[in-house]
C-alpha cells in the first residue's frame, strides 16, 4: 500500500498514513464539516490540545481498549487518559 504523508487524503483501505502507529488510527475526519472525507494526522501527546469527538484516535496511548481520549477542556479539548 501507498504511504501517504500526514494532512494528505486517506482511507483504511488502500492508503496508509506514513505516521501510522501500531495499534492507533491516523486516518481520521478530524472536524464536523469534513463528513466522509479522512486526512492523515500525527498521534499527539497526553496534555496535547485537540478536537473533542474526532481525535480521540490520535491521543498518544490510545488502543483497542480506548484507555485515552480526547477529553472536553474548556472549548476545546486535551489528550487525557479515561478513567474506568
Amino acid at each position: 500500500m501507498p504511504l501517504v504523508a500526514d494532512g494528505a487524503a486517506c482511507n483504511n483501505t488502500s492508503k496508509v498514513c506514513r505516521s501510522v502507529l501500531a495499534g492507533q488510527g491516523t486516518c481520521i475526519a478530524d472536524n464536523s464539516d469534513a463528513a466522509a472525507y479522512t486526512t492523515c494526522q500525527q498521534a499527539k501527546n497526553f496534555g496535547a490540545s485537540c478536537t473533542p469527538g474526532f481525535e480521540d484516535a490520535l491521543c498518544a496511548g490510545s488502543d483497542n481498549a480506548n484507555t485515552t481520549y480526547c477529553a472536553t477542556a474548556g472549548a476545546s479539548g486535551v489528550c487525557a487518559p479515561k478513567c474506568f
